[in-house]
């Protein structure tokens, strides 16, 4: 089973103990959003580029890779929480097609 939802504390909560082996990936619209919402434009843009292209890469080593080095790019700067990280790459594990 998957859900798919925004982060929300409670929901992740209920979702682990009515369903434990669940995959409860993040929503990646919403981290789009907050990169929008949390970055300047210019640091946003960058993130949001890189995401895009990210999504376009069928190979799961060179995504985490991309992925990582994006992530580490803005962390400090932005106190983006690295626990969550991994939760927003589940489109990999699930693809669209």
């Amino acid at each position: 089973m998957l859900i798919v939802s925004g982060g929300f504390s409670q929901l992740s909560s209920a979702i682990k103990v009515i369903f434990p082996d669940t995959d409860y990936p993040l929503c990646v619209i919403h981290m789009e959003k907050d990169v929008k919402r949390d970055m300047n434009r210019e640091d946003a843009n960058i993130f949001c580029e890189e995401l895009g292209i990210i999504k376009k890469v069928n190979d799961f080593k060179k995504v985490l890779l991309r992925f990582e080095w994006v992530y580490e790019r803005f962390e400090k700067k932005y106190k983006m929480v690295s626990s969550k990280k991994w939760n927003y790459l589940h489109f990999l594990v699930y693809p669209l097609n």
